[in-house]
């Protein structure tokens, strides 16, 4: 079961809050339809779509009686909201391409938001009382649970092996970025991903079950080796990826998050990331990149915000790019970009929707892909209305997946809504689910799932 600790009602009176908010919308309605008058449409834009922050967090919690923060119509909305606008005003610092962006890009963020939103609320959310608790849960049978965790961890750390064999650890050799790239993709790449199904079914195990003092921390010690093999991979993806995964696992297990708890976590995760990165590419282009620092505006106090900057001010260069460029360069895809990664397991290669991005626009650097935000494989797809309907049928499957972490008796839900809105929040600036990793991953909870329960079906069946 589930403790939780809503918003207090005697602390808010609902009239109070009610008037705050509606206060807080006003002023900011003033500030856009005066700068409308103006003429000044970035500014009212800007306005408009960082209204919809205060209105997010009111609606949801008038709605339910509850805040839950990764539910699909409060986290992933507003942490779309902050990132695009951190990534769209103009800031003292400059990228390499150093462009400034057009309103109308306001206008694609708003759209893409607004579906989303008719997505998610087009179910209705659950009852306040399964919102705020959810229903009690039947774990698997434990010797059986671990046993496949286990197995799950050897496959991935057998794959992850044979790749620092054949490429080295990449964090001790980060001036190679061609091998790390390489190491990370191709079967090999995929089987090592057994390593993080294996990390979240042991995070699971710790919060749920509460092994005993022999077992705990020998579990936990292989939760820190899966950690540090991500660390080593100087990947900061695959770090916040099980981070993340982690985290909201603890909200539905243990122990509701609240507002401002997860917003400390989020900037402290953000400022180790940030600081990563940044050493990743100063230990690899050594003085030359911290010349480059100095001429983007950085000094020695701000060179640690390099990396930081750069992932939420670059993809949304890349999304101008792209809405510049498509269709007058080539036609709409119907689809197949945003699915695109969904066929990388076939023979020969077939680029992801972020691959598709970079070569459209011609961009030349070691990677996998350009991040150009969750609208750019969209806007490639179909325009406009390809970024409408790929945003609301998004919305739809995140509001179903998270009533089955509410309502379902099984785990598993648990499972694959922690891995499913760690990839929504890093959606945000690749591209839009679903992703091949992503879907292995999901594919793998399930099977675990089903072969965990099944002596226990076959005893019932009986």
């Amino acid at each position: 079961m589930v403790h939780t600790l809503p918003i207090s009602r005697k602390s808010w009176s609902g009239r109070s809050l009610n008037l705050a908010v509606v206060s807080v919308l006003s002023v900011m309605g003033c500030i856009a339809m005066v700068a409308l008058v103006r003429q000044d449409f970035f500014l009212c834009y800007e306005v408009v779509f960082l209204a919809f922050v205060p209105y997010i967090l009111w609606s949801a919690y008038r709605r339910v009686g509850t805040l839950d923060i990764f539910a699909p119509d409060v986290g992933f909305p507003v942490a779309y909201v902050l990132y695009l606008f951190l990534g769209s005003v103009e800031l003292p610092f400059k990228t390499q391409f150093g462009l400034t962006l057009p309103s109308v890009v306001w206008l694609y963020y708003i759209l893409g938001l607004v579906a989303y939103l008719a997505g998610v609320r087009l179910l209705r959310p659950p009852s306040p009382a399964v919102a705020a608790h959810g229903k009690p849960k039947t774990f698997w049978p434990e010797g059986r649970f671990l046993t496949l965790t286990l197995t799950l961890l050897a496959v991935g750390m057998a794959a992850r092996g044979v790749t620092l064999v054949r490429y080295g650890i990449p964090i001790l050799n980060s001036e190679n970025e061609t091998a790390r790239t390489v190491g990370a993709a191709g079967i090999l790449g995929v089987l090592a991903l057994c390593m993080e199904a294996a990390f979240e079914c042991l995070v699971l195990y710790v919060l749920v079950k509460k092994p005993h003092k022999v077992l705990r921390p020998i579990l936990w010690g292989l939760i820190v080796l899966i950690a540090l093999n991500a660390v080593a991979t100087t990947n900061r993806n695959a770090l916040l990826r099980i981070a993340v995964a982690a985290i909201v696992m603890f909200h539905y297990t243990r122990h509701r998050f609240k507002l401002l708890g997860v917003t400390v976590i989020v900037v402290s995760v953000i400022a180790f990331t940030s600081a990563l990165g940044t050493f990743r590419d100063v230990s690899e282009w050594g003085d030359a990149r911290v010349q480059s620092l100095e001429d983007q505006g950085f000094n020695s106090r701000t060179y640690w915000l390099f990396n930081g900057y750069e992932a939420v001010r670059l993809p949304t260069e890349t999304f101008y790019m792209t809405i510049q460029q498509v269709p007058q360069i080539s036609s709409y895809t119907y689809g197949t970009t945003s699915f695109a990664s969904l066929a990388e397991i076939l023979p020969g290669h077939r680029p992801g929707p972020s691959e598709i991005v970079k070569n459209t626009l011609r961009l030349q650097f070691v990677g996998f892909g350009a991040a150009a935000t969750i609208l750019a494989p969209m806007w490639i797809d179909g325009g406009v209305l390809g970024i409408i309907i790929g945003m609301f049928l998004f919305g739809f499957v995140s509001r179903e997946i998270h009533r089955r972490v509410l309502t379902s008796a099984s785990y598993v839900w648990v499972l694959v809504y922690g891995w499913y809105i760690q990839n929504a929040f890093k959606a945000i600036k690749d591209d839009i689910l679903p992703e091949l990793g992503f879907t292995f991953v999901i594919t793998l909870f399930f099977a675990l799932s089903f072969l965990a329960g099944m002596h226990t079906r076959r005893k019932e069946s009986a």
